[in-house]
């Protein structure tokens, strides 16, 4: 194999290589709530599972509502839009809500009709 082939080989595999592990990185991370209509699931951070996650920019998180109860996720941050508030609206048992993340910190969330329902999502 003459050594220009060679090096288009390695680079078209290099190029492979990084477009993998960047869609790998970039996969999206699913929270699940299963008891949260129950406020003992806050002292146990079993509300959300997991209820701290760390993502990259521009992943997607979805919360899935495995509950039988209807749950609606805010998030606060000044990061996101004039009013720094993302809403899910109402998601009711079996139902998921899904977010993109293009800004970098630190993201609270919480449920509006079960307060203690709480999480955290880093974004790097």
């Amino acid at each position: 194999m003459k050594l220009e082939n060679k090096i288009i080989l390695g680079l078209t595999i290099s190029v492979f290589v990084l477009l993998v592990q960047n869609q790998e990185a970039l996969a999206e991370r699913v929270i699940v709530n299963e008891q949260g209509d129950n406020p003992a699931c806050r002292s146990a951070k079993s509300c959300f599972l997991p209820s701290n996650m760390v993502i990259q920019q521009g992943q997607d998180v979805t919360w899935h509502n495995a509950d039988s109860s209807i749950h609606s996720i805010i998030t606060q941050s000044q990061q996101f839009g004039s009013s720094g508030i993302i809403s899910s609206g109402n998601i009711l048992p079996g139902e998921s809500y899904s977010h993109r993340f293009d800004e970098t910190g630190y993201v609270n969330y919480y449920c509006v009709l079960h307060p203690w329902m709480q999480g955290l999502v880093v974004v790097e």
